[in-house]
């Protein structure tokens, strides 16, 4: 995993701001943002979490009601859009223009 981005930097400005050190470090079982496990403990960066190895975690983490029944999060400060692009379409002959706001039925009538 990386410690390089938006969220680390504001850490270390938060860090020099108020005057605390910070420790980067990666879930300590390699396991990213974690997943519950059938005895109730978490893997991840929520486990480290949870059994008080880390004090915070800063992720792309999704907010859902499983998280937020073993930790605390801020509310959300990025979103994502996912989109699928195409090229713009040729515009219509100048023809379709008298009839393209009219319905199929309604163009098809005897």
């Amino acid at each position: 995993m990386s410690s390089q981005g938006i969220e680390i930097r504001l850490l270390q400005i938060l860090a020099e701001a108020l005057n605390f050190h910070l420790t980067i470090m990666n879930p300590s079982d390699g396991r990213k943002w974690g997943q519950p496990m059938e005895n109730g403990t978490w893997t991840g960066m929520t486990g480290d979490l949870t059994q008080r190895r880390a004090h915070m975690a800063v992720a792309n983490y999704f907010i859902h009601i499983h998280i937020l029944e073993v930790v605390d999060m801020t509310v959300a400060y990025d979103m994502e859009f996912g989109c699928f692009i195409t090229p713009l379409p040729e515009p219509l002959p100048q023809w379709v223009a008298l009839i393209y706001p009219f319905s199929l039925p309604v163009i098809a009538q005897p």
